[in-house]
């Protein structure tokens, strides 16, 4: 069983320290000791700490000369009792789960090292706002090298870890517990998340925190210890040991400064000294939100002051905060900074102010709709209304959208997409930035990449291989199948953290290393049997720029070596074909051309598909000469299965032939029909076996949008399914179902419900079982997708145009946040769905709407205004849909 030693270091904290123990002993975990270090007080401290030791013998109390916070930490991390931590300042607590919650997920998962929760700034008159939700987990090194993850009593660690890393550095002022979890990071530990509000953070006039002078300062330290090795952090991951590159530093202290000028505004004071600190160091892309939201943000909790007093707070900083900016601008040399950042800073002001008040008895959901709240930026400028505006006349109108697809197949047949809007500028940045934001972001593990990799392997010859070279292995899903092929492998890639993940996903396998390796730009060293090279050619730049890979890539194999390469037909290599619309110089058809023409290469087979090429070469040796090569084989797949693409991929994908979608709408299955026109689990299941039995398979709303919009429609029989209300039916009959026969679904949902457990239906006048939202999580977790009804069922009509906008962009929002993936369709709730209101829709930032029309989707659609049939048990689906 986990027992958790609680760190408090108190330094005149007796007007405080009693809400902090208090929250101790509200914990209904409670397997703790708490060990309250007095670190030198003179008021009251050691008095108010006496009365709780006689509540509960489990707090104890230590008492020393002034050593600082660090000291403090390090002299209760000396004679804690129990093998995990956690450090809580005296002015600060925790939630009742706090403890219970954090010590749970370790038990659950084991792998996990360290673990953390969320937290929030509280007011002075308690009141909590920008709460802060944890997104990241795993290995951490890169974002701790960046910014501090979390704040100190948000983790759980144990004792061992920090006294093998520790102690914390009483050199630095501030930024001590940033820096420790940077260098526990840098050893490659897994971090958890548990994603709920557990953690409050006292704003305070006298915060430490409060000094942005001595913040940024100590801030900087803990970034250049981050960019470079650490000796303390022993031993370091392999790719870690020597930090972060140098070349990423400059923007991190830029956001760092922003954050130190904040503190320093809300306090009154003139923050622009603290320019000097950057010295040379300049930034051309600071843009304006970041910096207007960063900056607010931390003037606002500097100040110390409850949010009916914000405006007051402005008032009086204004001038400082403009000042600050005009000189950012000037000194970073990012243009047009200034006055765009300021006004975005009154915006979010407004915006801030019009959130409803979060108290401490708010529930986790409550905190996780508070935390999109102060996250949405009210930001919309004339560039973007232009933009929205030009994009949803493209939704609404297919008119619009055939001369676009029209000019854009005719540019790119001309060569005018390059890959100048692609990395290759910058490719070390570019992936790297990718993989930190967006794990698996090409979703490697779909069915579609799948199929290629068994089709990659199955083109290797089954002959002994001693040694290969993977090439871009990413998040190493193909890594974990190559490695029983061969006997040593190397696995490289440009991006760190991707081979950090290729590393965990290899743990149970012992043939392969890792390294980092940009091979367009840097030398293969070595001499391999396989070299395997798949979809990263195209970043190698213009065409020019091939032929020396190609020969580069031969030099590097052994005689008689073997090279596979998998890569995408993309459209400018054939734009009357079927194809991608990337922004590519090249695709697979011109790569494998190229790579047969190379004298260095024998091209020996290729497997050809509407999608890709997979294509096996051999290295020309004198004995492949004189041995001379099979005639090339080229195996042509025709079939095409478009269904399996991830929608990311599927939007660029251009075929050739389409056909309409059906969206089969429900209300919700009936286990008592009180009609004969209710639908019941049997009737359900009957049409369900007869659409398998016909050869439709099922497609979400999205992915069929989003094939319309890259003029890239499916071939296949397809239908949609779509749900009115998230009935508890549908988890309980239809869900089964469906998965039963393999088909997927889409359920409407509101974001005025959240958390509700019924809701009445105002036009029907029925009350509606809802499904809770841990289950809706694990219903997406296993496929289902969501689209919005707007916060509640009631008409958008009689409402001006601005409160639906501001409705339907709201609604997107919090749904956004709460399921963690973007809501890209709209249901109406009643029949008007106008050209006016489907530009409302579209400004809102959805993609697609549903209407209450009857009818089957086709090309010819406004986006905005699907058409749907409406199903029940007398429904005769074999007539109702297309041939």
């Amino acid at each position: 069983m986990i027992k958790v030693s609680v760190i408090i270091p108190a330094y005149n904290a007796a007007e405080t320290i009693s809400d902090t123990l208090r929250s101790l002993l509200a914990q209904t975990f409670t397997e703790w000791e708490a060990l309250v270090v007095n670190d030198g007080s003179t008021d009251h401290t050691v008095e108010v700490v006496q009365t709780f030791i006689e509540q509960d013998s489990r707090i104890r109390l230590v008492s020393q000369e002034n050593q600082g916070l660090s000291g403090a930490r390090n002299t209760g991390v000396a004679l804690a009792k129990y093998d995990w931590l956690l450090f809580l300042d005296a002015d600060d607590w925790t939630f009742p789960q706090h403890l219970k919650q954090l010590s749970s997920a370790i038990e659950c998962d084991p792998s996990l090292d360290i673990v953390y929760c969320g937290w929030a700034y509280v007011l002075p008159d308690g009141e909590f706002v920008f709460p802060q939700l944890p997104t990241l987990t795993g290995d951490l090194f890169l974002p701790f090298t960046q910014y501090c993850v979390s704040i100190v009593h948000t983790f759980l660690v144990p004792r061992s870890l920090v006294i093998r890393l520790g102690p914390f550095d009483t050199v630095l002022r501030s930024c001590e517990d940033w820096s420790l979890w940077q260098r526990i990071a840098r050893t490659g530990v897994r971090f958890g998340a548990v994603t709920e509000i557990l953690a409050a953070y006292r704003t305070r006039p006298d915060s430490l925190s409060r000094n942005g002078d001595q913040l940024l300062r100590d801030g900087f330290q803990v970034l250049m210890q981050g960019h470079g090795p650490d000796a303390r952090a022993q031993p370091a991951h392999p790719l870690h040991s020597n930090g972060l590159p140098l070349e990423n530093l400059t923007k991190n202290k830029f956001d760092l400064l922003c954050a130190c000028a904040g503190y320093l505004i809300g306090g009154g004071k003139d923050a622009r000294p603290l320019l000097k600190q950057l010295q040379a160091d300049t930034c051309s892309t600071l843009k304006p939100l970041e910096v207007a939201q960063c900056m607010l943000v931390h003037t606002l909790v500097s100040a110390s002051r409850p949010r009916i007093e914000w405006p007051d707070v402005w008032t009086n900083c204004q001038a400082n905060f403009f000042d600050f900016l005009k000189a950012l601008e000037t000194y970073s040399k990012s243009r047009n900074l200034a006055n765009p950042s300021y006004a975005l800073a009154q915006k979010l002001l407004s915006e801030y102010l019009q959130r409803p008040a979060l108290l401490a008895n708010a529930t986790s959901d409550q905190f996780a709709q508070q935390a999109a709240n102060f996250s949405f930026s009210f930001s919309y400028t004339l560039k973007q209304m232009i933009k929205n505006s030009l994009r949803t006349a493209f939704l609404m109108s297919p008119t619009v959208r055939k001369p676009i697809h029209w000019l854009k197949k005719s540019l790119a047949s001309k060569g005018y997409f390059q890959s100048a809007a692609h990395p290759s500028s910058h490719p070390k940045q570019y992936f790297e930035q990718l993989f930190t934001e967006h794990p698996d972001p090409w979703s490697y593990t779909n069915r579609y990449e799948q199929i290629k990799y068994e089709q990659t392997l199955a083109l290797i010859p089954n002959v002994p291989i001693k040694k290969a070279l993977e090439l871009a292995c990413a998040e190493g899903h193909f890594t974990v199948q190559l490695s029983p092929r061969v006997e040593q492998l190397l696995a490289t890639d440009i991006s760190p953290t991707a081979l950090v993940r290729c590393e965990q996903a290899c743990s149970d396998v012992d043939n392969v290393e890792f390294r980092c390796l940009d091979f367009l730009t840097e030398p293969i060293t070595e001499k391999f049997d396989l070299i395997v090279c798949s979809e990263v050619l195209y970043f190698a730049g213009d065409r020019a720029q091939l032929p020396p890979m190609a020969a580069k890539l031969a030099q590097a194999l052994n005689p008689d070596g073997y090279l596979v390469m998998t890569h995408s037909n993309v459209l400018i290599d054939d734009p009357s074909g079927t194809g991608f619309d990337w922004d590519h110089a090249f695709g697979a058809r011109f790569i494998g051309a190229t790579f047969a023409n190379s004298p260095q290469l024998a091209f020996l087979q290729e497997l050809q598909t509407p999608l890709y090429r997979i294509q096996l070469f051999q290295q020309r040796s004198k004995r492949f000469s004189l041995m001379n090569a099979k005639p090339k084989t080229v195996e042509r797949i025709e079939r095409i299965e478009p269904h399996h693409l991830p929608s990311r991929i599927a939007q660029s994908l251009v075929l050739t032939r389409s056909k309409p979608l059906p969206i089969l709408s429900y209300r919700s299955l009936s286990l008592k029909p009180a009609a004969e026109t209710e639908v019941t689990p049997e009737i359900f299941e009957q049409q369900l076996r007869y659409l398998q039995g016909a050869g439709y398979r099922s497609m979400t709303i999205q992915d069929w949008g989003y094939s319309v919009i890259s003029n890239a429609p499916v071939t296949h029989k397809s239908f949609a399914v779509a749900f009115s209300h998230a009935h508890s039916s549908f988890l309980s009959c239809a869900w089964p179902l469906l998965k039963k026969y393999g088909f997927s679904a889409t359920v409407v949902l509101y974001a005025g419900e959240i958390g509700a457990l019924s809701v009445v239906d105002p036009y029907e006048f029925e009350s509606i079982p809802l499904i809770a939202w841990p289950q809706i999580r694990q219903l997406q977790a296993e496929g289902v997708t969501f689209a919005s009804g707007g916060l509640t069922r009631q008409t958008l009509s009689g409402r001006s145009r601005l409160e639906i906008w501001q409705s339907l962009k709201q609604s997107r929002d919090i749904l956004t946040a709460e399921l963690g993936a973007p809501v890209s369709t709209f249901v109406y709730p009643d029949g008007r769905f106008d050209p006016l209101l489907q530009l409302l829709v579209g400004l809102a930032g959805y993609s697609f709407a549903l209407c209450v029309q009857s009818g089957i989707c086709s090309q010819k659609n406004s986006l905005l205004a699907l058409p749907q049939l409406s199903i029940n048990a007398t429904t005769d689906i074999e007539t109702l849909l297309p041939e």
